[in-house]
């Protein structure tokens, strides 16, 4: 992680109040309609941060200073984890000054997590400049020390006696764990138009373009003797080719005149661009990505020429396949479900840029409707399978995931939540059942798994049921309907007591069940009533042990839900 958040002032669309973004990840998403000032945050990161993180000031041209504003000072902020270099900077500083390394320590912690510090937010905020004038009364007042330990904790940080508190002990104290001098830092732009020429290749802007790139993807493909992980990260390469082309014999090849990028598949040799712009455009993207390391990448619209399942493909490859840190400036909906990315919602108020972090789905859902996005349009994944609640969703991710790794949720298949009273309680003529079995015709390729809440063998499950299951099945889509009562009765009693105990102690005890009763009820000792364990919680265990495929029909259903998987996504069964 080269960053972990900045604030941004004073430049082009950004008014002088400062606009905090982060918590930052590995990936991170600008999100916005066209001229919100995504591109701005990505041109601040390439053209201002490296002096930034190297202490220096940013030095702002006019044209970079907001439309209709005063010319003033642009100030930026950084924002730092605590547990980040900052901190272990500061304590090996400790370690070597103090006599008393934790008491400082403790001391340092608070004075760092205080709301004029992280203004609210899970990082410490640093206005960036060399000094604190202004700031000490503020602390003071704040009481967030008493005066003898802002003495103590400036005595050790700085090596000095005497002083006092607003002339030094504070302000010296702040200014000492300053982060003025971070790290060297390299930001690499990937253009929005992309195409592969010639070109040197030493260059990394040349590079990110598509300039050079076959002659660095040549070196890669064949590299000296003693850099035999140049071949591994041309491997890497090969294998996203393969994901993105459903075909294992796919491999890149680089002629010797270097003037072009080969594919070599089923025994044919073609032209990159013979594959179509979509996979011409982000093996452009993922090779780059591989040959650039240990830097900061800015993406301006990835999602040009790329079908959503590529854009999700592209993601995670560069999530697990590579060591950046990436921006990505894009205005596609389809990616906002992506794993592990932060999402950051750029709009204009009153024509200025105003950031937001959005990690709840009421946000992301706002981001839809900003950008014009209909339900229809975010349910085009290649399969969806519809669950009953989330407990249901953990549970399937890790049986699919046990049986076959290269299926991924949110590229290959997407899960949603169809609620559980829906199918139990309503009659077969209810209008939003209806509604909901015409929910298929947005997607050809779609499946559920259906609780029987049988309560025995010879049970039939109610009407509502039979009906969807139907209606699936006529189609020849996929419908599971459990053998037991729910879903947790496909875990043997052995791993849901273990789980049990795990989470709520040893002095409980387990219910005693059938195939066709609940399973996951528990009491504690002495107590007359059982209880419904919270199931999120349990699934959330559970599936950190080995999956096991031998209760009732758990193997056969789970082989015919990634056959069906792979058939939704045009890929050989090897299940």
């Amino acid at each position: 992680m080269f960053i972990d958040g900045i604030g941004i002032s004073g430049y082009r669309s950004f008014s002088r109040e400062v606009q905090r973004i982060g918590p930052f990840k590995k990936i991170n998403l600008i999100i916005g309609q066209n001229n919100s000032g995504k591109s701005n945050v990505l041109r601040f990161i390439k053209d201002h941060y490296p002096s930034i993180a190297k202490g220096e000031s940013p030095n702002l041209e006019k044209i970079d200073r907001p439309v209709g504003e005063p010319t003033t000072e642009n100030l930026c902020e950084i924002g730092l984890r605590l547990e980040s270099h900052l901190y272990q900077r500061l304590m090996e500083r400790l370690s070597l000054n103090s006599k008393n390394f934790q008491l400082v320590l403790d001391k340092v912690r608070t004075i760092l997590t205080s709301d004029l510090l992280t203004k609210g937010t899970e990082l410490i905020w640093f206005l960036h400049k060399a000094s604190d004038e202004g700031t000490s009364e503020e602390f003071l007042d704040a009481k967030i020390l008493s005066d003898n330990e802002w003495r103590d904790t400036w005595a050790c940080l700085t090596g000095k006696g005497g002083g006092g508190p607003l002339a030094h002990w504070i302000p010296e104290t702040l200014n000492s764990l300053r982060p003025l001098n971070l790290f060297e830092v390299k930001v690499s732009f990937i253009p929005a138009i992309r195409e592969i020429i010639d070109g040197s290749g030493k260059s990394d802007d040349e590079l990110m373009s598509g300039k050079g790139l076959v002659k660095q993807l040549a070196r890669l493909e064949k590299p000296r003797y003693d850099q035999p992980e140049l071949k591994k990260q041309f491997e890497k390469i090969n294998h996203f080719l393969q994901t993105v082309t459903g075909n294992t014999t796919a491999r890149i090849e680089i002629p010797s005149d270097q003037d072009i990028i080969q594919v070599s598949m089923d025994e044919r040799t073609l032209p990159l661009s013979s594959l179509g712009t979509g996979i011409h455009e982000v093996i452009i993207l993922a090779s780059a990505a591989t040959v650039l390391q240990n830097q900061i990448l800015c993406i301006e619209e990835p999602e040009i020429h790329l079908h959503p399942s590529l854009q999700k493909q592209l993601l995670n490859y560069l999530s697990k396949n590579t060591n950046n840190q990436y921006f990505v400036a894009t205005h596609s909906a389809h990616i906002l479900d992506t794993s592990d990315v932060a999402i950051f919602h750029i709009r204009l108020e009153e024509g200025k840029s105003v950031v937001d972090l959005a990690f709840a789905d009421s946000q992301k859902s706002k981001i839809c409707d900003e950008l014009g996005y209909k339900a229809s349009d975010l349910l085009q994944a290649n399969c969806i399978i519809w669950v009953e609640g989330p407990s249901d969703r953990i549970y399937i991710n890790h049986w699919i995931h046990s049986k076959d790794e290269s299926l991924m949720e949110g590229v290959h298949y997407s899960i949603m939540f169809y609620g559980g009273r829906l199918l139990s309680h309503l009659s077969a003529d209810e209008e939003c059942v209806g509604d909901f079995i015409e929910l298929k015709h947005l997607n050809r390729h779609m499946g559920i798994v259906i609780d029987s809440d049988k309560k025995a063998k010879d049970d039939e499950i109610n009407d509502t049921k039979k009906r969807v299951q139907s209606e699936f099945e006529k189609v020849s889509d996929f419908a599971w309907v459990t053998q037991g009562k729910e879903i947790e009765n496909y875990l043997k009693s052995d791993l849901i007591k273990e789980t049990l105990t795990d989470l709520y102690g040893e002095d409980i005890e387990i219910i005693e069940y059938s195939e066709y009763e609940s399973c996951i009820k528990f009491r504690k000792k002495g107590e007359d009533q059982y209880k419904v364990a919270d199931k999120i919680r349990l699934a959330s265990r559970i599936v950190d042990k080995k999956a096991d495929f031998t209760v009732l029909d758990l193997k056969d259903k789970m082989l015919a839900l990634i056959q069906y998987i792979r058939e939704s996504n045009g890929m050989d069964n090897t299940a």
